[in-house]
């Protein structure tokens, strides 16, 4: 009689113990839901995604909040940024480069803006820190750019050159965010790849 009852105890802790995993395990399901933002549109986790009023007068330019701490930013109009990674001035110097910042006055350099090589036939895309490629996105070509290296930073996200034609020119279109981790950069890649234009 004794052996049973342990028995009937040892079963329930482990209906018990597999309860509490199944619980644990349990995700925050997605909801993906078109959010239309006006003259556009993303397929994406409205979970994730949150458009944020734009207090701006110009409609054409606003923001959508991702996890609730990283903006994305989108703008559509004339003049519109391409994207593009701007090349950092290249100073070849022969000796060991890490010293060349303990030798230079910094108030004079940005570091941001100047890159030291030791070998005089250098390769310009091997400093480079964006990635780019050009895909077909709702019948447009779209430029699409994000970091080489995650953990360091860098851009994610979409520029089309040519939206619509009108009188006063070509009408650009740019959405982005800085300084994403891999989830959250997948995740504006995958959405980047639903946008439609209304």
């Amino acid at each position: 009689m004794m052996k049973i009852k342990q028995k009937r105890r040892g079963s329930k802790s482990l209906v018990i113990i597999f309860c509490l995993c199944c619980i644990g395990c349990v995700k925050k399901s997605n909801k993906f839901s078109r959010l239309n933002m006006g003259f556009f549109s993303i397929l994406a986790d409205t979970n994730s995604f949150k458009p944020l009023e734009n207090r701006l007068v110009n409609k054409n330019h606003g923001f959508l909040l991702m996890n609730g701490s990283d903006t994305i930013y989108y703008n559509f109009g004339y003049d519109v940024d391409n994207l593009s990674e701007m090349d950092k001035k290249i100073i070849f110097y022969p000796g060991d480069v890490s010293d060349m910042w303990n030798i230079i006055d910094s108030t004079l350099i940005n570091k941001e803006d100047v890159v030291f090589v030791n070998k005089p036939n250098y390769d310009i895309d091997e400093l480079r820190t964006q990635n780019v490629r050009f895909i077909q996105v709702s019948g447009f070509r779209v430029k699409i750019t994000f970091p080489r290296e995650i953990n360091k930073g860098g851009l994610t996200g979409v520029y089309i050159d040519s939206v619509k034609k009108t009188e006063g020119g070509r009408l650009k279109f740019n959405l982005y965010a800085k300084d994403l981790d891999s989830m959250q950069n997948e995740e504006l890649l995958n959405a980047i790849q639903t946008l439609q234009f209304h």
